[in-house]
């Protein structure tokens, strides 16, 4: 029996269908034309419409469905509308205005720390002991007895509290971020080293003094000098003062503030160097060279005068200089602090306020009283000048930077 071959499968391929395209989804949506500018119609603008085509397959058994879907884009009708010249027109530059830097919040800082316990280690001076001489028998030349602020010059105790009060007054208000407050408080600090060190220099004068009665008296007795807990108080006033300073360094950056006229700080910096000569400028025949020495006299002083007197008049000078050719806040801020001390002993000793009052650096050289030199009164006057013109100026420049 022979086998019968297997029915041959018909396999029919037919073409598919032509896929129709609906051509009105191209058509583009035409855009509403602008509104006339002056009564004359003005061109539509061409419309460029973007179509995109998905195609999809759906395959279901043995047969192939091909489906298209295809979109077309709109242009946006809320989109800033040409004008009659065809060019876009942006009119909310009235919108946008440049504001100040934000003033950071309030924040216990350093630099007041340190300056409330500056302030009460200089409170406590005028009532400490600076120093006690005693001797074993009277011997003229020599006064005995404790030593306090007020017998050295009637006007130094209140030289130190508005000392302390700028420092402390700035390190308090630099809680807030403000510049100027860290420069004050900074400069304060270092007024404080120069009145310390002015205090000190005057204060070993005086044991200088006793030393030298002691050594060419042809009478035996034995001299014994005590520094005592004023002595040190001052010492540590001035180590704050400097702590201080370095402490409102942190405040120094512009954060981002105009700075004030320059032709203000120029001659503000000037002003300050002659406040700062002043002192030093030598009467009645003597020499400039007895800044740096004993008198021709024959007076004996020690290193720690000539020393107390150069720094602060050095400070003074190199603070306020400074200070106002930084042209910032903070610099008007460190030369306003650096001459507060000074500013109260000059009007002190010109007004004659105390029994004993001194000028800065003590008095200029052979002068026979402590009234100040006019140089000085020149300066004072000029600095205090600049300080309220540049203030002035700053802050008539931020409103019209940050108000126009």
């Amino acid at each position: 029996m022979a086998a019968r071959a297997p029915d041959s499968a018909e396999i029919v391929i037919s073409a598919p269908e032509p896929i129709e395209f609906d051509e009105d989804l191209f058509e583009p949506t035409p855009m509403p034309p602008p509104p006339p500018a002056d009564g004359r119609p003005a061109a539509t603008p061409a419309a460029s419409p973007v179509a995109t085509a998905a195609e999809a397959t759906e395959v279901t058994g043995d047969t192939a469905t091909a489906t298209t879907a295809t979109t077309a884009s709109t242009l946006d009708r809320t989109m800033v509308q040409p004008t009659a010249t065809g060019v876009a027109v942006f009119d909310g530059h009235a919108d946008i205005a440049e504001h100040p830097p934000e003033r950071d919040p309030f924040k216990v800082r350093l630099v007041f720390i340190l300056a409330f316990f500056g302030g009460i280690a200089a409170a406590l001076v005028p009532a400490a002991n600076i120093i006690d001489i005693r001797t074993t028998r009277p011997v003229d030349g020599i006064p005995i007895g404790v030593v306090r602020l007020d017998d050295i010059a009637s006007n130094l105790a209140v030289a130190s509290f508005v000392g302390v009060g700028a420092m402390v007054l700035g390190g308090l208000i630099a809680c807030w971020g403000l510049r100027w407050a860290g420069g004050m408080a900074g400069g304060a600090g270092l007024a404080l080293v120069g009145w310390s060190g002015l205090v000190i220099g005057l204060t070993e004068a005086r044991i200088e003094a006793a030393e030298e009665v002691t050594r060419t008296s042809p009478l035996g007795f034995t001299l014994e000098v005590t520094r005592d807990l004023g002595y040190w108080l001052i010492v540590t006033v001035a180590a704050i003062g400097l702590l201080v300073f370095i402490a409102s360094l942190r405040l120094s950056r512009t954060a981002g503030r105009p700075g004030f006229n320059p032709w203000i700080a120029a001659v503000g910096a000037v002003s300050a160097l002659v406040l700062a000569v002043g002192p030093l400028l030598p009467v009645n025949g003597a020499s400039f060279n007895d800044n740096f020495r004993s008198g021709s006299a024959g007076e004996a002083l020690p290193i720690a005068f000539f020393a107390g007197r150069i720094g602060q008049v050095a400070l003074i000078g190199a603070m306020g200089a400074i200070g106002f050719l930084l042209v910032r806040w903070f610099g008007l801020g460190l030369a306003a602090g650096s001459v507060s001390v000074a500013t109260w002993m000059w009007f002190s000793s010109l007004a004659e306020l105390g029994e004993s009052p001194i000028g800065i650096a003590g008095r200029n050289p052979g002068a026979v009283d402590t009234t100040p030199h006019a140089v000085t009164t020149v300066g004072v006057v000029l600095t205090l000048s600049m300080l309220l013109a540049a203030a002035v100026a700053a802050s008539v420049q931020h409103r019209r930077v940050y108000h126009r």
